[in-house]
């Protein structure tokens, strides 16, 4: 079996290609640090997991245990497997310049679509076809905190 591992400092973005099969494990090594996570088939990089396909299936905004995670083709590319968090976003798109200028008033300041998109191009990804994340380890609620059903 094939392992590596490696760590992305916060602000920048790494890409990894994963056989089919592959156990996939990501941790937050220091708490509080969402990770925006994206993947695309390689044989299509146009295909790539989908927050929209996979709300769709599993009929939820929570994914937990056991849930299949879907392409933007509807096919399985992810199955989730173990969970020590429990509460991860998959419905607010990645930041980008604009945001960061217009919401922040900060204009060049290294954002999540321009990481994603930096380290996505080796694989043949276009900068427009960066698919939506799932922010791992992190709560976008804006209601009282319930229990993920």
């Amino acid at each position: 079996m094939m392992r590596s591992s490696f760590l992305v400092p916060g602000g920048y973005g790494r890409a990894a290609k994963a056989p089919s099969g592959a156990l996939v494990t990501i941790v937050d090594l220091r708490g509080r640090q969402a990770g925006d996570f994206v993947a695309v088939a390689a044989a299509d990089v146009t295909e790539g997991l989908s927050g929209v396909e996979t709300r769709r299936h599993v009929l939820s905004l929570y994914i937990k245990i056991g849930d299949c995670l879907l392409s933007s083709r509807g096919r399985p590319m992810f199955e989730v497997v173990a969970d020590t968090i429990g509460v991860h976003d998959y419905t607010v798109p990645a930041c980008d310049p604009t945001r960061y200028e217009v919401d922040f008033g900060v204009a060049g300041h290294r954002n999540c679509l321009e990481n994603m998109a930096e380290v996505l191009h080796r694989f043949g990804v276009d900068g427009l076809e960066v698919p939506e994340p799932f922010n791992l380890f992190q709560s976008s609620r804006s209601f009282p905190a319930a229990a993920p059903p």
